[in-house]
């Protein structure tokens, strides 16, 4: 029988989240990071057209998401996320800054975020990142809690994310 000596537990140690080399704060929990593909069915006769199976499938490309949830957060540096777009004031479309129609990718409109596991200085990097999907952060006088989702698309070189750089 093999010895299995690299399976072992991992164990990253807090997760410091940087934006733009700003720090933002550390995760609450970690890091949830899913890395997505895209893909076409290709329908072919062979098997029954449209409604059968594929008889191949097409690569499309990818993007990272990543879930944070902090508790220990610098506000001013999460005011540049909430607001989406880099210069947006945080509840205000203005023309411009971030009027309807601002392009993300061409306008470089995006951030670029890594995350670093502090006791092990794993790092990962995202150099072209969006925040897409709602934000939650309570008010009151329990402790804030910050979360969203933010998603790393491929920079202009094809970098999604790298990691040990």
């Amino acid at each position: 029988m093999a010895q299995d000596r690299d399976v072992k537990i991992i164990v990253f140690g807090p997760a410091l989240v940087y934006v733009n080399d700003e720090k933002l704060g550390y995760t609450r929990n970690g890091v949830d990071f899913t890395d997505e593909g895209f893909f076409i069915d290709v329908p072919g006769d062979e098997y029954g057209g449209d409604e059968g199976p594929p008889i191949d499938v097409q690569y499309l490309g990818g993007i990272a998401r990543f879930r944070i949830e902090l508790t220990k957060y610098d506000l001013a540096t999460a005011s540049k996320l909430i607001g989406r777009i880099p210069d947006a004031s945080v509840g205000t479309i203005k023309a411009g800054v971030n009027s309807p129609g601002t392009l993300l990718f061409q306008d470089s409109n995006t951030y670029i975020v890594h995350i670093e596991s502090v006791e092990t200085g794993n790092k990962m990097r995202f150099p072209r990142a969006i925040i897409r999907n709602p934000i939650e952060l309570n008010r009151g006088t329990k402790f804030t809690t910050l979360v969203m989702e933010i998603e790393g698309h491929a920079d202009d070189e094809g970098v999604i994310y790298d990691a040990g750089y």
